[in-house]
């Protein structure tokens, strides 16, 4: 398999199946960040639909488990009177992202950018326009993998919640399945029987 190389660096990371792929901390957040956040997108959707619903620009952004606080750090840069809050509590990420992203704000960015290591359930902050948790469910399912299944009650309740959930998943499939042997019947007629689609239409209906 190979994967891009991290940000700064040339050409790919190779390794094979069964291997273990070893990876500095700086690459570990690198290849985190470019995976599952996109801190320009992000801000751009918070920032226009609180101007949609307020009819005012957002000024002050808490994100809770900001992690490395790449989207706060994108908020500040947006104009001269925006403000962020990173909060969280692990200090290994807030390092990484105060020499990531903080350390390349403006003099002036920076100082409206403020990483809080503390407990985003106990912390004060001043009156916030925007509060963004973009980290909390993989937070929430580390903490939920953690706990205990609970009582016997509990355990035959979420058994019947897991079969009702497969029951319906399978009905879903189902009906799915069949609409797209329909479809790709349909398709495979219309181009090798009617010469009205390209030969290769069904083939990447199939493929999706």
């Amino acid at each position: 398999m190979r994967l891009p190389s991290p940000r700064g660096g040339r050409g790919s990371l190779f390794f094979y199946p069964g291997t273990i792929l070893k990876l500095t901390l700086k690459e570990k957040y690198d290849f985190y960040e470019r995976s599952v956040q996109n801190p320009e997108n992000e801000v751009e959707f918070m920032f226009n639909e609180f101007k949609r619903y307020y009819k005012r620009s957002p000024v002050l952004m808490r994100e809770d488990f900001c992690g490395t606080g790449a989207i706060s750090c994108k908020w500040v840069e947006q104009n001269k009177k925006s403000k962020a809050f990173g909060i969280d509590l692990d200090p290994e990420p807030v390092d990484i992202g105060k020499e990531r992203h903080y350390s390349k704000l403006k003099k002036d960015e920076q100082k409206r950018m403020h990483y809080l290591l503390e407990n985003v359930l106990k912390v004060k902050t001043p009156k916030m326009d925007v509060i963004c948790a973009f980290n909390f469910s993989y937070f929430f399912f580390k903490e939920m993998k953690r706990k205990k299944e609970g009582t016997a009650e509990m355990k035959k309740i979420a058994q019947y919640v897991s079969m009702g959930a497969m029951a319906y998943l399978r009905q879903q499939y189902k009906v799915v399945g069949i609409v797209f042997i329909i479809l790709t019947i349909i398709f495979g007629i219309m181009a090798y029987g009617f010469d009205l689609l390209n030969p290769w239409a069904p083939f990447a209906f199939l493929t999706g």
